[in-house]
């Protein structure tokens, strides 16, 4: 990302966080509700400071990746990392005879630091 030269990018990273932890929390998702790069660059986009994004990944973890099998949280594991391509979940749907849940995409507060926010500087 790239902030104005008026502001901080110390100051203008907690904010995108927060803004990211908003927009896609799961009050405000849908399931089966894709998740667009377009959706996460409008929403850094919108960020007072912000001059410009580019988003280079997206990816998700599963709920199997965030709770171990003993109910505790785990230490997330390997993001599934799709390049730039929209995360797509599913309505409820049968396989094989066995009825499937829906699934939502959403971001819980408990992982907001597996974002990789970098600054774009002029420096090389």
């Amino acid at each position: 990302m790239r902030v104005h030269p008026d502001y901080l990018w110390t100051n203008v990273a907690p904010k995108i966080r927060a803004t990211l932890l908003d927009v896609f929390s799961y009050d405000r998702r849908e399931f089966a509700q894709v998740v667009f790069p377009a959706e996460v660059i409008a929403a850094i986009q919108g960020v007072e400071g912000v001059v410009y994004v580019d988003l280079d990944a997206l990816g998700g973890i599963s709920q199997s990746q965030i709770v171990d099998p003993s109910g505790e949280q785990s230490d997330f594991g390997t993001p599934d990392i799709v390049d730039v391509k929209a995360i797509v979940p599913r309505f409820a749907r049968l396989e094989k005879k066995i009825l499937m849940p829906a699934q939502i995409a959403y971001l819980p507060p408990e992982v907001a630091d597996l974002f990789i926010l970098t600054e774009i500087t002029d420096e090389p």
